[in-house]
């Protein structure tokens, strides 16, 4: 069975991404901006940034044994942001990129971020997910995640103290519990470091 094309726009994107993009420099202003709390949103095809509301802190203030985690270790898209998202595959700039941060904690996609990108094995939103690690209030990196197969796979980093798209770990998130599999590859070939 072969695989369907790479979308160019998600291409155009992690290029834009490894180029300083304005994408990129825009989440890291929104990560810094919340801090310390997780910020979250999602960039559409043109590129264009949006910044959502966490509303992560309204639904812990409801229900707390529901949803135990405050807007600082968690996050949840508002109703409203929602719908934006929802809405934009049926335009012509669809959302291709959700991106939320990790405070005070590297920019690995966690088994929540999984669980909540899932349904029933399958993405719920055709989207990449980027993490961005931010420590005191200063972004340090980001990692771009893809799903492919049955699992999450890191695909592109950035380290801003050695510059953008210095390394590109690899490393896998299956829903069935696997285990996770990381390898450090040269930016340029498929080299390995040791």
């Amino acid at each position: 069975m072969s695989r369907a094309p790479a979308d160019p726009w998600k291409e155009a994107l992690a290029c834009s991404l490894r180029a300083h993009g304005a994408p990129l420099t825009a989440i890291y202003r929104h990560a810094a901006d919340t801090y310390p709390e997780e910020c979250c949103g999602f960039v559409r095809r043109s590129g264009k940034v949006h910044r959502a509301i966490n509303y992560q802190n309204v639904l812990h203030a409801e229900d707390p044994a529901l949803w135990p985690h405050s807007a600082r270790e968690a996050y949840s898209l508002s109703p409203s942001d929602l719908y934006l998202l929802g809405l934009s595959f049926f335009g012509d700039d669809p959302a291709i990129v959700v991106y939320h941060s990790h405070p005070d904690c590297s920019a690995y996609f966690s088994d929540k971020d999984a669980a909540d990108a899932l349904w029933d094995g399958r993405q719920i939103y055709d989207v990449d997910h980027l993490v961005i690690n931010v420590s005191r209030g200063r972004p340090l990196g980001a990692k771009l995640y893809q799903f492919v197969r049955s699992g999450f796979r890191c695909v592109w980093s950035d380290d801003v103290d050695r510059g953008r798209g210095a390394h590109r770990p690899r490393e896998v998130w299956r829903p069935d519990g696997g285990e996770r599999s990381t390898a450090i590859l040269a930016s340029k070939g498929s080299r390995k470091n040791k």
